[in-house]
């Protein structure tokens, strides 16, 4: 009997064995769009499970799958679609094109607008995908190569140094005497910010807007042609780039660490001679030129001279490959009271160049409040920064052997020739806004917002000659302040078969201060002449205070119907304390129209044509 229980046991065992294997069905599909054409790199997972797969060049897949396992097939561009796997079943899965990117809604200036309803030159630029790749000091060099008709320009590689930006071409008659270009226009959640320091204070190209830590930014919007751009008046001559930061989303709270590291390495340097080849190759020009009297003796005998002119690697101690770091953390979330965002931020670049570097602290708050039913929503920012960057302005005589190392001079202490200058600037930032946004009837708001910002540049230079010993120190204190006030009531109703109207009419106040001192002295080493042997010199200092007001008042409206026939058209007036009164305000209207020809109903059913948009339009700016 014990012999028969065992022989069933080890039966019913061996039967087990394949079911496992029978369950499991090595499958091949294929992943095509609605045009029947192969879908390349899709993603096609086992929900449940950590098993995946990925389509090849044609388009297939290979899986393991059992009956009832659900496939979840995904690909950039596409709607995600779940598939149940039957012993039956086609697995052709077929994908549908993801139109969500028409249906977006942007920030246009004082409101937000669908996208394919928009009649001006506007692009958007999603910041998440970006900054999970790459760690950057500032978020314009991010856009670089992403926005057309919008050229930034890296014109130094300064850890901290400021791109230039221009947006459709020139705008400006004449230079700033702080940046090469004019600058466009940049709005944060609304406001219109600081972005430069004042251009008898600059003593560098430091950028003062590096300090918005790019990882709290949502998106960025920019505003190219004069229709968008004119709602902003007298500042939009230039463009303008609006940037919405990151808020709490409905859910649990969400938990971001990013940690970012990177190697700039130091480019391919020239190559050059050195020691018994550098003091042979001098021989030669010598001996070539010397009958002409084109060279010169002093400079011949000291290359010639070992103690001079060694095989040391100067370039070597001047450049050396340096690592960036980025940390930056946050917690977000959102309910039915409201929502709220808190982030944390450091950065440190350490350049490829002796006595360069670039760091960032940042932190920033954001709340939501929500009150009488929700028909009043409150929302609050507080943005604290600081920026430190150091450079080096020093420069070799080019008279100078190309590698002659310079003996230590007695007299000034440690005077090396690359290290006879120093410049560091230190920015602090503080940005608090808040506003309060009414709904009183259906399809009617009103919006007040107040906003205060405070920026203090600090800046210290140094600079020695050796040959002279003349020693140039200077040292700055910018204060710049800036409090807005602003009024916004819009009525936005829809009505009939297919109308949507939207009209806003908006009042803004502003007074921008600015306080600037300058000291600095001026120390030379003694002639023969003096009677007392004393370093002669002196002091130098200004300062500077200047305050101006801009009142404007402003108006748009925009119309569709059907999401097929857009018009719109804005005018802004501005009233500056900068001019006299003769001259001081100044109108900028704007009018567009547009033809969405893609939702005709002779054009709907193209598989070929997804989206098509005919616009036109005219406005001032600036």
């Amino acid at each position: 009997m014990k012999a028969l229980i065992k022989g069933a046991c080890f039966l019913f065992v061996v039967l087990m064995i394949p079911v496992s294997v029978i369950a499991q069905t090595a499958v091949t599909g294929k992943v095509i769009d609605q045009k029947g054409e192969t879908v390349i790199g899709a993603t096609v997972k086992i929900k449940g499970k950590k098993t995946g797969a990925m389509t090849d060049l044609a388009g297939v897949f290979h899986l393991q799958l059992s009956v009832g396992d659900t496939m979840l097939c995904t690909s950039v561009g596409f709607q995600s679609r779940q598939v149940i796997f039957k012993k039956e079943s086609d697995l052709t899965i077929r994908l549908e094109d993801d139109n969500k990117t028409l249906g977006e809604v942007l920030v246009v200036g004082y409101k937000t607008q669908a996208k394919q309803e928009i009649t001006g030159s506007v692009t958007s630029i999603k910041m998440d995908k970006i900054t999970e790749t790459q760690a950057a000091e500032s978020f314009e060099s991010l856009l670089q190569g992403r926005v057309a008709g919008v050229n930034i320009q890296l014109n130094s590689g300064e850890p901290g140094a400021s791109p230039a930006i221009i947006i459709r071409g020139l705008a400006a008659v004449s230079r700033d005497d702080a940046s090469a270009i004019s600058e466009p226009l940049y709005v944060v959640d609304g406001i219109p910010i600081i972005s430069k320091t004042s251009s008898e204070f600059s003593i560098t190209s430091t950028n003062v807007l590096a300090d918005l830590n790019p990882s709290d930014i949502e998106d960025v919007v920019v505003l190219k042609d004069a229709s968008a751009a004119a709602i902003y008046g007298s500042r939009a001559a230039n463009g303008v780039i609006l940037i919405t930061t990151k808020k709490g989303k409905v859910g649990k709270p969400q938990v971001n660490l990013n940690i970012r590291t990177g190697v700039n390495f130091v480019p391919q340097l020239q190559d050059v001679a050195g020691g018994n080849k550098e003091r042979a190759q001098v021989t030669r020009l010598y001996n070539l030129y010397a009958p002409f009297g084109t060279f010169m003796p002093a400079m011949y005998t000291d290359v010639t001279n070992p103690f001079y002119s060694n095989s040391s690697d100067w370039q070597g101690y001047l450049y050396n490959t340096s690592v960036t770091q980025d940390y930056s953390g946050s917690i977000r979330g959102a309910g039915d009271f409201g929502q709220y965002s808190i982030s944390l931020g450091y950065m440190d670049n350490k350049g490829i160049l002796f006595n360069t570097g670039f760091k960032r602290y940042s932190t920033m708050t954001s709340t939501t409040f929500k009150a009488l039913n929700n028909k009043l929503i409150i929302n609050n920012t507080l943005a604290v920064s600081r920026t430190d960057q150091n450079r080096n302005p020093g420069s070799l005589n080019t008279n100078y052997s190309t590698l002659q190392p310079l003996p230590d001079n007695p007299t000034v202490k440690g005077a090396e020739v690359y290290q006879q200058g120093s410049e560091s600037n230190l920015n602090d930032r503080v940005r608090f806004s808040t506003d309060a946004t009414l709904n009183i009837i259906k399809d009617l708001s009103y919006k007040a917002s107040l906003s205060f910002e405070y920026l203090r540049t600090m800046q210290d230079s140094s600079t020695t000659s050796r040959r002279t010993l003349r020693t140039k120190n200077r040292s700055g204190v910018g204060e710049n302040r800036n409090l807005l006030f602003q009024n916004t009531i819009t009525y936005a109703p829809s009505f009939g078969d297919g109308h949507k109207l939207s009209v806003l009419v908006g009042q803004s106040a502003e007074k921008l201060e600015s306080k600037i001192t300058n000291v600095g002295s001026v120390r030379e080493a003694p002639t023969l002449s003096q009677t007392v042997l004393w370093p002669k010199g002196g002091s130098i200092g200004s300062s500077n205070y200047t305050a101006n007001t801009l009142m404007s008042y402003f108006s748009r409206v925009d119309y569709s119907y059907k999401e097929k026939y857009l018009f719109g058209a804005s005018i802004r007036t501005d009233g500056s304390s900068k001019f006299g009164t003769a001259n001081r305000w100044g109108i900028f209207p704007s009018v567009s129209a547009g033809w969405n020809f893609s939702k005709e109903k002779a054009l709907a059913n193209l598989s070929w044509l997804s989206s098509g948009k005919i616009r036109g339009s005219y406005g001032l700016s600036g």
